[in-house]
């Protein structure tokens, strides 16, 4: 979930790297993906164990560097959070889940939505076409994933209730949206697509000044590694229907449920608060959402034009993309489900 900017360094320790390197991997065909298995809404389930290999297309980071990245994506493992999971039972103090399919917005075509709360009056329809941020044929990063608000988390069960002992909030790598993070990044990573996940939560100690101190890492990397060609600042959103109840905005792809996702992108460009490329980010941002609305209908919520850039600024030469996955009442296998379409819509998208 977004907030203002914020200020802070960028400074992480060995420690969360190698956690980092822990989190799970899904790769598979990029033309018919297989999807990690979710959780049942009613009763206990399993998943299987995905056992995946991908291409060491990350450079390898020296351990003084101090940017939690990780290097060397081969992980086997069956996933904690995709394992057999309890449903507590309903406690006093907590609230109601809902779950539905949240769309809106004004059509633009393509099955693309959105909300402008910029201000800005555009032929919103023609950035549906046109050439967008493209891969090129390297071993060198072109993708930096990071979370300016990264200890956002997500339930581990669905019984149409939560309770107060469902914290929306960790600073485990392993147990917070960091862990959508590397869902993403490995699937870009078996494309053959470098990329560095920085996960640093820039949130925590201090929630006021996150977007500045994420800034900072931003331009750090970006100038280390000029082939970045895309920044992904990844979040979960939260949505209430009122002060108890949650909604869990879902979709059901080849059966198995996904979180839907949002593109928040800013569309401001005013002396004051310059974004000479805010037109690069949202015709990426607008072909993104049409690419995976094509694959799974309603996957996408309504893209959200803003008057803020969060960052959108900072890659004169590629994009940068605010994305949000589910809401603090989806699953983290629906947020798994949701990275993986998101990573293969990506590298079809950037490679065409």
């Amino acid at each position: 979930m977004r907030r203002g900017k914020r200020t802070c360094s960028a400074l992480l320790s060995l420690v969360v790297l190698i956690a980092a390197m822990a989190l799970p991997l899904w790769a598979g065909k990029q033309s018919a993906p297989t999807l990690p298995v979710t959780a049942d809404t009613t009763a206990t389930t399993t998943s299987q164990p995905i056992n995946s290999t991908v291409p060491k297309t990350s450079p390898t980071i020296s351990k003084t560097e101090a940017i939690a990245v990780s290097a060397e994506p081969v992980i086997e493992q069956s996933p904690a959070l995709l394992t057999a999971v309890s449903i507590p039972p309903k406690q006093d103090g907590g609230g109601t889940v809902v779950e539905e399919i949240v769309g809106g917005g004004t059509a633009i075509g393509q099955g693309v939505a959105i909300k402008n709360n910029s201000h800005r009056s555009f032929e919103w329809a023609t950035l549906l076409q046109g050439q967008t941020v493209k891969f090129t044929d390297t071993k060198e990063p072109q993708v930096l994933i990071l979370h300016t608000h990264g200890t956002e988390s997500y339930m581990t069960y669905y019984a149409g209730y939560y309770n107060n002992a469902d914290v929306a909030r960790s600073t485990d790598v392993t147990a917070n949206v960091c862990a959508i993070g590397e869902v993403l990044a490995n699937r870009l990573r078996a494309s053959g697509i470098g990329v560095l996940h920085d996960t640093a939560l820039y949130d925590s100690p201090e929630y006021t000044g996150a977007y500045d101190r994420a800034e900072k890492t931003i331009v750090e990397l970006t100038k280390k590694y000029p082939s970045i060609r895309l920044v992904i600042d990844l979040h979960r959103d939260a949505v209430l229907r009122d002060s108890a109840t949650r909604v869990k905005p879902t979709v059901t792809v080849d059966g198995q449920k996904a979180a839907q996702v949002m593109l928040v992108l800013g569309a401001n460009d005013t002396p004051g608060n310059p974004n000479p490329t805010w037109q690069q980010n949202v015709r990426l941002g607008f072909q993104l959402t049409a690419a995976l609305q094509k694959r799974a209908p309603s996957l996408c919520r309504p893209v959200s034009l803003t008057e803020s850039n969060y960052n959108q600024n900072l890659l004169p030469g590629g994009a940068m993309l605010l994305l949000e996955v589910g809401t603090d009442a989806n699953t983290f296998s629906e947020a798994m489900v949701s990275a993986t379409l998101v990573g293969d819509a990506l590298a079809a998208l950037m490679r065409a």
